[in-house]
């Protein structure tokens, strides 16, 4: 909620109090709702809840950034999020290539 406060004109201290208090609520929610998912599967399916979540959790992040860049009318925050969201797509599947290089190798 102190996010939406922020302007240019506010100072660096007010700037890394929001974060702070941003990043403590996060922490003990993302926390909590981890906890829970996993308290409802059962334990055969716990890596199944838990990268599930992740997954989720991963997006709305990548969401919610490109969004308050959208919003807030930081069109450069946007292209920035966007170049790199696409190098990660190439750096990931140049990734996968050598891990399956890799693993076919010691098959053989």
């Amino acid at each position: 909620m102190l996010f939406l406060l922020l302007s240019s004109s506010h100072s660096v201290f007010f700037l890394m109090i929001s974060l702070i208090l941003g990043g403590l609520a996060s922490g003990v929610g993302l926390t909590s709702m981890q906890v829970s998912s996993l308290a409802t599967v059962e334990p055969a399916m716990s890596g199944v809840a838990s990268g599930i979540f992740s997954t989720f959790r991963y997006f709305g992040s990548i969401i919610s950034s490109a969004l308050i860049g959208l919003i807030s009318g930081y069109h450069t925050l946007f292209i920035i999020l966007f170049a790199v969201s696409i190098i990660g797509v190439f750096v990931s599947l140049g990734i996968k290539s050598d891990e399956t290089a890799h693993m076919e190798q010691n098959s053989a």
